[in-house]
């Protein structure tokens, strides 16, 4: 699913790029339903954005666990100190080469 996002946001930025218009990105919404199905069991979900809004001006896909989630929105509430772990993962681009950055 990680491979078809990605493949559908460079396909989206190619076609902005030649276009010189925003790319929308209608298929997002359908990678991310299969991604929150599969994170599910192990209490986490994931938001993806195409990159438009305040904080996001290129295309990211956050994972979050559910337990600090506010209603449908990643991030809604503060987090709670608790054990385990957070994962984040960045796709971004940087002079046309893809970047993978892991914390």
């Amino acid at each position: 699913m990680l491979r078809e996002f990605v493949a559908s946001i460079d396909a989206k930025v190619q076609e902005g790029k030649q276009t010189g218009k925003k790319p929308k990105i209608p298929k997002y919404a359908s990678c991310q339903n299969g991604l929150n199905e599969f994170l599910a069991p192990w209490g986490y979900a994931c938001k993806i954005s195409p990159g438009t809004g305040l904080l996001s001006h290129g295309p990211s896909i956050a994972f979050c666990r559910q337990d600090i989630l506010g209603e449908g929105f990643i991030n809604g509430e503060k987090p709670t100190p608790k054990k385990g772990f957070y994962i984040w993962l960045a796709y971004d681009w940087c002079n046309d080469k893809k970047i993978f950055i892991f914390a």
